[in-house]
């Protein structure tokens, strides 16, 4: 594959030196943005929620290394599909978990890993969808490699079963189940449409950046994402140091990426004029906030991550960091005109 923009690749690349350009804030008197509210939950999206629900409580054991793979089971594997020789952009998934059921956006696939040893490795297989992410592949043969990391054989819970409902905390029966369910997707859709205002709010900011980025900054970005992912989910398998330094340069010559490293870098830059220029600073509430989230993440308490930090320098940086930038976007929020439409519903009149 030819290289012709002179990407560097995993195998031969050496970083780039560049230096961020330092922008005047941007104004935000103008800073208007519109998000469309979520639409409410179908019947057949909030049983599926259900099943997860009780599946996740359900008794469950860890198969051991050899067992089979069975319908039913929760598998934990990285997967890297290839097309003609070439790690597909996007086909690959570290971690990645999912269900022995029926796997409509890739129809063969869990048939394939059925009856395969827990632990293993699988080679195989498959016509990719005519609705595949990347339209140029639609249709196309692919090869699945798949390495089954951690199995669970999961006891299959029954929706309606009164004990399973009780227990997780979801009411006495079906009916209750559900509009419990329908209460917390409310929650959380709201929540969501914040996290997509604040997004589209950031891009909007960045679209006031017409300094141009470095393309040795978009490189770096894209290549800590890709050791952080892509990289640790195809090292130690059988791939050519070639196939994969190919599949590095084809994901750090990936336009939509680039772009998207862009933005990013775009609004840490006009976040960061804005704190210069509103000399804002951590507040105490950033910061617990921020505390009680890390210390969620790792399963200790509040104090204890409050402790860790400031036996650690580096990590109470780095907090403190995160806190600053946190600040800036509540600023940049408080000033932003956001206009919520109302979802688009279809209405099916047969």
């Amino acid at each position: 594959m030819d290289n012709p923009a002179g990407r560097p690749t995993v195998a031969s690349a050496k970083r780039e030196q560049y230096q961020l350009p330092e922008i005047d804030a941007p104004s935000l008197e103008d800073l208007r943005v519109e998000v469309s509210a979520p639409a409410p939950p179908s019947a057949e999206e909030l049983i599926e929620r259900l099943h997860h629900r009780l599946s996740a409580q359900a008794p469950r054991r860890e198969r051991k290394p050899g067992e089979a793979i069975a319908p039913g089971d929760e598998i934990e594997c990285d997967i890297v599909t290839v097309v003609d020789g070439n790690i597909v952009p996007g086909g690959v998934k570290r971690s990645a978990h999912f269900e022995m059921r029926e796997f409509l956006h890739l129809p063969g696939f869990v048939e394939q890993l059925l009856g395969s040893p827990t632990f293993s490795a699988q080679t195989f297989e498959l016509t990719l969808p005519e609705d595949y992410p990347v339209p140029a592949l639609a249709g196309r043969l692919a090869t699945f490699y798949v390495e089954a990391r951690r199995v669970f054989e999961v006891e299959r819970p029954q929706l309606d079963d009164r004990e399973q409902l009780q227990a997780a905390g979801l009411g006495d029966n079906l009916e209750e189940a559900m509009s419990t369910l329908a209460q917390e997707v409310d929650v959380e859709q709201g929540d969501q449409l914040l996290i997509e205002a604040t997004q589209t709010v950031l891009d909007a900011l960045a679209s006031k950046v017409d300094t141009p980025i470095p393309e040795a900054a978009i490189d770096e970005e894209l290549r800590q994402i890709w050791q952080k992912n892509e990289g640790l989910a195809v090292e130690g398998k059988a791939f050519s140091e070639e196939m994969i330094a190919l599949a590095f340069n084809d994901f750090l010559q990936n336009p939509e990426l680039r772009a998207q490293a862009s933005q990013r870098i775009k609004v840490g830059l006009a976040l960061s004029a804005i704190v210069r220029e509103e000399n804002l600073s951590p507040s105490a509430e950033t910061m617990t906030v921020l505390i009680e989230a890390a210390a969620g993440e790792v399963g200790v308490s509040y104090d204890q991550a409050k402790k860790s930090l400031k036996e650690d320098p580096l990590s109470a940086q780095q907090a403190a960091q995160s806190a600053l930038y946190q600040e800036a976007v509540n600023f940049v929020m408080s000033r932003a005109k956001i206009e919520v439409l109302e979802a688009d519903l279809e209405v099916d009149t047969e």
